[in-house]
């Protein structure tokens, strides 16, 4: 997997803003599914024709509608805009991990995640996605899917 430096701080940025708070291993895991994003093209919110290369990180992570700390109306954004590498410490030795490929992947190929309780904003759940894509791991309550594989 080729990345470069804006990756891996969109990466950070997005890991801190879905999922901080949470233990190690389940950031480990949102990050593999940002990471198997970004290998594939089989969905154009996925990295497209950068596919595995430099830039295909930040695309995926930002792709609108798709992450999202990263919606203008998520409260997350604002803090996300302002966020600088020293508060991500944590997140960008996870991301770097998971994009240099040192760490195995827990979500088994997955690509979309949910979490097991319904937010408040939802009014389904889980996802209509989840129930089209193959289930492929649970890492403490989020449920990771695989888009490539048809249910």
């Amino acid at each position: 997997m080729n990345f470069n430096d804006n990756d891996l701080l969109v990466m950070a940025k997005t890991l801190y803003g879905e999922i901080r708070g949470y233990p190690h291993e389940d950031q480990v895991a949102v990050a593999w599914a940002i990471r198997n994003r970004a290998e594939r093209h089989n969905m154009p919110f996925f990295a497209g024709n950068l596919e595995g290369k430099e830039g295909a990180v930040a695309k995926v992570c930002l792709y609108p509608w798709q992450f999202s700390c990263w919606n203008a109306d998520d409260p997350n954004r604002k803090l996300l805009d302002k966020l600088t590498a020293d508060r991500l410490v944590s997140q960008l030795d996870i991301a770097r991990e998971v994009l240099k490929g040192l760490v195995p992947d827990p979500t088994n190929g997955g690509d979309h995640y949910y979490t097991e309780a319904k937010p408040v904003w939802a009014t389904e759940w889980p996802p209509s996605w989840a129930h089209q894509y193959k289930r492929t791991a649970q890492v403490g309550p989020h449920i990771f899917h695989d888009s490539r594989v048809r249910v």
